[in-house]
């Protein structure tokens, strides 16, 4: 995922330290990855700009040698057809519908299609016995994750806590300050951020947005479950890495993004979780679980999207997929259709 200007800075790093005109001053250089994947993300671009910053457009990419490792580490001996499926369907060569409606979509496999009236929340709550730390959602955009992760929320018992941020705009001009009403910043969920009203239980699972310790195996996107909620700090146990088990404290920290459409710099004080019993399936990306629900309220869109959430499961058996029928996927004659995007040029 990262873009081929971050490869490239290196090796300019390592030709400086070691004074060296060789690529990579003459280190080997192990990359690891999959094109099937999502690509650097590129805000409002076109499938051309994304291809160009990825790393097989670099200068650099004809001097790297590929060694392919073929065998699927999640499915297990018994679920190659589902091993199979997932490279054709990451390859773009599995059967496109030519005829309308939904031309040139692909259909979803039948054991994997949960119906109109069937809720992709009862799914996961099924057969979980409580337990819902194997157990995701997953979703092309943060709106539907964040909607899903707060009617999950109100299933599960306990007292609910809610913990509101404290927002503010950077600027050193108080009339800029003064443009933008609070209410209107608190109502901004950002990608990556926490929400202006996080509501937490105890024993509910969420994930930590920024790299608060990685020696204790606090990074971005690790999972706990929280067993502790104080007025300044929450009490989780890590559930995720490298670190599983380990009980830790979360405070508050400042968040400031940087890379955001917005016309001014927001900071948000705020606990740097967010409920994750549903994620993108961009954040999920790298993880396993147990049993995956893909919510297309839309379809994916951006290369590798399908791949990446089918991927995230070890069988047929383990995901489903709840679709929303618009002009640009549904069901038709009891069989489920949706866009796959996929750049050839970069497999």
């Amino acid at each position: 995922m990262i873009p081929k200007y971050a490869l490239e800075a290196i090796d300019k790093m390592f030709q400086d330290i070691c004074n060296s005109n060789l690529p990579f001053a003459g280190k080997v250089i192990l990359l690891g990855g999959d094109f099937r994947q999502t690509l650097p993300v590129v805000r409002r671009a076109r499938p051309t700009e994304i291809i160009e910053i990825c790393l097989k457009s670099s200068i650099l990419w004809p001097l790297v040698q590929v060694f392919h490792l073929r065998a699927n580490m999640r499915a297990g001996a018994d679920e190659l057809h589902f091993a199979e499926f997932l490279l054709q369907l990451g390859s773009a060569q599995l059967p496109l519908k030519q005829s309308e409606p939904f031309q040139g979509s692909i259909e979803i496999p039948d054991e994997c299609v949960l119906e109109n009236n069937d809720s992709i929340v009862d799914f996961i709550f099924s057969d979980s016995n409580g337990d819902l730390s194997g157990c995701v959602v997953l979703t092309p955009t943060n709106d539907e994750a964040l909607q899903i992760n707060e009617q999950i929320l109100e299933q599960l018992p306990g007292d609910l806590h809610t913990y509101h941020s404290i927002d503010s705009v950077v600027s050193d001009n108080q009339e800029e300050i003064e443009q933008y009403p609070l209410e209107f910043i608190n109502s901004l969920t950002l990608s990556g951020m926490p929400p202006h009203v996080l509501n937490l239980k105890v024993g509910c699972i969420v994930m930590l947005l920024r790299n608060l310790s990685l020696k204790d195996g606090l990074c971005n996107g690790t999972r706990l479950i929280v067993r502790n909620l104080r007025d300044n700090v929450i009490d989780g146990e890590i559930l995720t890495g490298i670190s599983v088990g380990n009980r830790v404290l979360i405070p508050r920290v400042t968040l400031s993004p940087n890379d955001t459409n917005l016309p001014f710099q927001l900071k948000r004080i705020q606990f740097p979780l967010r409920l994750s019993y549903a994620l993108t399936i961009n954040k999920a990306q790298g993880q396993t679980f147990d049993k995956v629900a893909i919510y297309l309220q839309r379809p994916c869109f951006s290369h590798g999207q399908l791949y990446v959430a089918f991927s995230r499961a070890k069988s047929f058996r383990a995901v489903k997929v709840k679709v929303c029928s618009n002009i640009m996927q549904g069901y038709v004659r009891e069989k489920c259709y949706t866009r796959n995007i996929v750049y050839p040029q970069v497999l």
